[in-house]
């Protein structure tokens, strides 16, 4: 079986100096609590990396960079500034970020309608969305779950060529740079599921180049939208405008939240799920390939997207797919249950002598990144490319499916 979800992104590699690595976890300043997919960047640059779903974060510093700072960013907290320098390198770094709700009355003037906010993120695209090539690196992984076994664990440095917004036979391009996997065919219990287009098809979460069934204007009417409250994000007032799909409508649409700069009305931020309704129509939006006689159940689909500025432009940034789903196969007493993971977050860019990728260079949206690359090896494979930190589960994981 073969699912098709949507995922995708990449990048281009630049010669790099020596590098410091430091570890570092993202907590609440006053609860404690870690925070997860958290942006951690070096200031005034383009290298960065996300918090993994434990709050914690692996990042190589290039030597010319030792002297700045590190900056923290996270939906409603305040940025927290760190200089590099006094990190230590032998140890966990904590660092604590500060909430920073702000009230709807302290801003001026504020739209009446949630829809408003939304539609005006599209008006002036080229102005407030970074429109020319780019070349982006990115890391990728991605992991299929069989319960709470790993069948399938693959994971890349991929070069992105993001095509100019509005080019008539412009679209985004990935290539992949190095990878690896591991699968684990002891753990499979008689259905091997795989991931079809892997970070390609993850370029097409880029909701403001593909607007899909969420932003598109014939669909809008489908929706609900209410402006819920306005927080900080890296020192900026956002709206958070959530969107609901209308109770009448019987094909599967999204439910979630915009995150919306105030002064700029740009997209930065979206967190949203597939509506399960319509089995028949929600099986075609997953399903590419099963087995005969196989019942298939999706559970859950569940979606996060982050825009970076870049010199006051916004720019697609970090992508998050978690589908979860049931099957039946041959009538067995207990339906197996698996979860497919795939996140990418772009950890360097480059925008000058941009050129797409040649066609034997590129990954497309049939191929399966587990049969592209090779198996698990060194412990240093990824060198000096900054990658997203194992969380335990996926250490754990590793660990068991070398052996």
């Amino acid at each position: 079986m073969i699912l098709l979800l949507i995922a995708a992104s990449a990048f281009q590699t630049i010669a790099q100096p020596a590098t410091h690595t430091y570890e570092g976890k993202i907590i609440d300043k006053q609860t404690e609590d870690p925070k997860f997919y958290a942006s951690v960047a070096i200031e005034n640059t383009s290298i960065g990396t996300v918090t993994n779903s434990e709050g914690t974060f692996v990042l190589k510093v290039p030597e010319t960079l030792m002297d700045a700072n590190l900056v923290v960013s996270f939906i409603g907290y305040k940025n927290a500034v760190v200089p590099i320098k006094s990190l230590k390198k032998d140890k966990i770094n904590t660092i604590s970020i500060e909430s920073n709700s702000i009230q709807i009355s302290e801003i001026t003037a504020t739209p009446k309608e949630p829809e408003t906010i939304v539609r005006a993120m599209f008006r002036n695209i080229k102005e407030k969305y970074y429109s020319d090539p780019a070349m982006l690196e990115a890391f990728y992984r991605e992991s299929v779950k069989e319960r709470w076994k790993y069948q399938i664990l693959a994971e890349a440095v991929v070069d992105i060529y993001k095509a100019p917004l509005g080019a008539i036979f412009g679209t985004d391009q990935v290539s992949i740079q190095k990878g690896r996997k591991k699968v684990n065919h002891s753990e499979i219990d008689t259905l091997l599921v795989k991931l079809r287009g892997g970070p390609r098809v993850l370029m097409y979460l880029d909701l403001i180049k593909n607007p899909s069934l969420i932003l598109n204007e014939e669909y809008m009417k489908f929706y609900e939208y209410e402006l819920e409250d306005i927080v900080m994000v890296n020192n900026r007032a956002h709206y958070i405008v959530s969107f609901k799909q209308l109770p009448h409508v019987n094909f599967p649409l999204y439910n979630g939240k915009f995150y919306v700069d105030v002064k700029k009305l740009a997209l930065k931020e979206a967190v949203f799920s597939m509506n399960m309704v319509n089995d028949l129509e929600t099986q075609r939006r997953f399903i590419r390939k099963k087995p005969i006689g196989m019942i298939f159940e999706p559970l859950s689909a569940n979606y996060h997207i982050r825009y970076e500025n870049i010199d006051g432009k916004w720019l697609f940034d970090y992508a998050r797919a978690i589908v979860e789903f049931k099957c039946d196969y041959r009538r067995r007493l207990f339906k197996n249950k698996y979860t497919i993971t795939s996140e990418m977050v772009i950890t360097d860019r480059k925008f000058t002598n941009i050129q797409p990728f040649p066609r034997h260079h590129r990954f497309y949206t049939s191929d399966v990144l587990s049969e592209e690359i090779d198996s698990f090896t060194d412990g240093d494979f990824w060198g000096r490319k900054n990658i997203i930190d194992p969380s335990s589960d996926i250490s754990k994981a590793v660990k068991q499916l070398i052996k």
